[in-house]
Formats: structure tokens, C-alpha cells, sequence
């Protein structure tokens, strides 16, 4: 038993310093160029994913509005507005994710 909790203890103390080394690189003398573009790039591309699944949500929630409007004009306007905005904003994010594309080719 006392073996067991030994060798559990010393499985999460070499999970921790594994963690702990991840973080010691990213900043101080040990941090690199690459290392750095590489979590820009990784924060980027989260965003960037995040917003078109906003924008794609939207999609559905004004397909949504349109379909229960039941034919109220100003509802089916609403609709059609929330629509439009959020195809361009699914545009925009497609267009910054092949800016972000394009600059991490360059960059590597």
C-alpha cells in the first residue's frame, strides 16, 4: 500500500515539473522567437475560431427569427438584418483567418 502511494506521488510531482518546464519557456532567457510567435499564433487562431462559431450561431438564430415570424414584417426584418450582418461577419473571420495564414507562412 505505502508502495502504491509512493510511486502515485511521484507520477504527479514529474506531471508537475512537466507542466512547470512548458512554462518555464515561454519567458526569460530560455524563450526563443519561434516559441513566442507560436503562442500568438495559437491565441489567434482561437479567437479567430471562436468568432466564426459566434457568427455561424447567429446564422441559425436568424434562420430561426425568419421562420417564427409568421409573416410580421418588422419580425422578417429583423430576420433578414441579423442575417446579412452575420454572413459578413463569417466572411470577415474567413478573411482574417487567411491574413493569419499568410503571415504565419511568411513568418516560418
Amino acid at each position: 500500500m505505502f508502495n502504491l502511494i509512493t510511486k502515485t506521488f511521484a507520477q504527479n510531482d514529474q506531471i508537475d515539473q512537466d507542466a512547470n518546464s512548458i512554462f518555464h519557456n515561454i519567458g526569460g532567457t530560455e524563450a526563443d522567437l519561434d516559441s513566442v510567435v507560436s503562442y500568438i499564433d495559437t491565441i489567434i487562431n482561437v479567437a479567430i475560431d471562436f468568432a466564426g462559431i459566434v457568427a455561424l450561431v447567429m446564422v441559425f438564430y436568424a434562420t430561426i427569427l425568419y421562420v417564427t415570424s409568421y409573416g410580421d414584417d418588422s419580425k422578417i426584418e429583423t430576420a433578414k438584418k441579423t442575417l446579412l450582418w452575420s454572413i459578413i461577419g463569417l466572411l470577415f473571420v474567413a478573411f482574417a483567418k487567411l491574413i493569419v495564414y499568410i503571415f504565419s507562412d511568411l513568418i516560418n
